[in-house]
């Protein structure tokens, strides 16, 4: 293999996600002062777990000016499959202003990597192209923020937010057939800065809220690499890209309230994720390095997930 990247890390069986699922569900439970429907709730907390696909890729060129040729290598994983789960609170801590804080974490167990490489522009005169497994690796994103509590009614809230976010991948490009050896690469993705976010509250029928919220972040991309067959490369770090981005989230769902102390939700949620053109800089076995230019990244995928929520008031 000439330029894969990968971190290799077990994913989490199922069972151990569902077990963690029930706890929280049972944690929620062991309030007494919850009041799912309550517009005078303090702190609201929310459990979730579900299943994820995406899709994510960069190229690089051939050299600083972006020729020769203007997509010389470009590495893709595809159909990333991964189990998700999540935390999410919400805090009242001054009259109608809001703490948001947010942390998922994802455990790949399926998916492919594609490495290919051109001689001539716009990816034509292909000189390498291999496809290698992905099933390992995982990702996490946090986030947190002020919001205030903008449109407060019996069935219908809006509630702006500001705050910062990083979101950190980790891709494997790996061989099980034995056709390359020991190939055990890496990709590692971080995207981090700050966003704006609107979540939205509308009561549709007795005891059912459609809940939808929007996020755009401006954001720096940092990716390294370790291509660890490769001799002539520097291990761990092969290589970095940096570059100027931007992410848009959004999400739609249901709150299905079963008491007054607690309710499910179920819901869907999409990202996409876009840089600009950035520097690529390659670190060579003997010290030195060589830089071309980063054409861009792009991570898009969708997410289902179901979980438990509820509100309290703190004493």
């Amino acid at each position: 293999m000439k330029s894969g990247r990968c971190f290799f890390l077990n994913s989490a069986p199922f069972c151990i996600l569902m077990r963690h699922f029930l706890i929280g569900f049972l944690f929620l439970l062991s309030f007494n002062d919850l009041y799912a429907q309550d517009l005078g709730e303090r702190v609201k907390l929310s459990l979730l777990t579900g299943l994820q696909q995406e899709h994510f890729q960069w190229s690089i060129a051939g050299n600083m000016d972006g020729q020769n040729p203007n997509v010389y290598s470009e590495l893709k994983w595809k159909a990333i499959k991964s189990r998700k789960i999540g935390v999410s609170l919400e805090l009242l801590f001054f009259k109608r202003f809001l703490f948001l804080g947010n942390y998922d974490h994802t455990y790949i167990h399926s998916g492919r990597a594609y490495d290919m490489d051109y001689h001539g522009d716009d990816r034509t005169s292909v000189i390498y192209a291999e496809g290698f497994d992905a099933s390992t690796g995982n990702a996490y994103s946090w986030k947190t923020g002020i919001g205030y509590d903008l449109v407060k009614k019996t069935k219908f809230s809006l509630k702006p937010f500001l705050g910062f976010g990083i979101s950190h991948q980790l891709y494997s490009v790996l061989d099980y057939s034995g056709k390359f050896g020991l190939l055990n690469s890496s990709y590692n993705a971080v995207w981090k800065g700050p966003f704006i976010k609107i979540n939205s509250s509308a009561g549709l029928i007795r005891n059912v809220n459609l809940v939808s919220g929007v996020a755009y972040s401006q954001v720096n991309f940092n990716g390294k690499g370790n291509w660890n067959l490769i001799e002539a490369f520097k291990h761990p770090v092969s290589f970095r890209q940096g570059a100027r981005g931007y992410g848009i989230e959004a999400s739609s769902g249901l709150l299905i309230f079963l008491t007054r102390k607690i309710g499910f939700n179920i819901g869907a949620d999409y990202f996409r994720w876009v840089t600009g053109t950035g520097v690529d800089e390659l670190y060579l076995a003997t010290g030195e390095s060589d830089k071309t230019r980063f054409n861009e990244a792009t991570r898009e995928g969708l997410s289902l997930h179901i979980g438990v929520f509820s509100g309290f008031s703190l004493k």
